[in-house]
């Protein structure tokens, strides 16, 4: 995963958000990432304990270009609406 000079960092252009909801006697854990235009681009939803997932999303965000933050999370990406 090396940088290309001048290539957009992901954690300059998403920013992460955190959101607890109860479902009936569960908990339901989603991650959001905003552009920075603050639209939703991007939601996984976790059934379980969201620390590691977590921690793994910020350090992709932290070492990964744009670009290659939008590859290994192309599943998560929300339709343009």
């Amino acid at each position: 995963m090396s940088q290309e000079p001048g290539e957009e960092r992901a954690a300059t252009f998403y920013r992460p958000e955190y959101e607890r909801l109860r479902w009936g006697g569960r908990t339901l854990h989603l991650f959001w990432f905003r552009d920075r235009d603050g639209r939703r681009t991007h939601q996984m939803i976790l059934r379980t304990d969201p620390r590691e997932p977590a921690r793994a999303v910020r350090a992709d965000l932290a070492q990964l270009s744009k670009a290659e933050f939008e590859v290994k999370y192309a599943a998560y990406r929300l339709p343009e609406s």
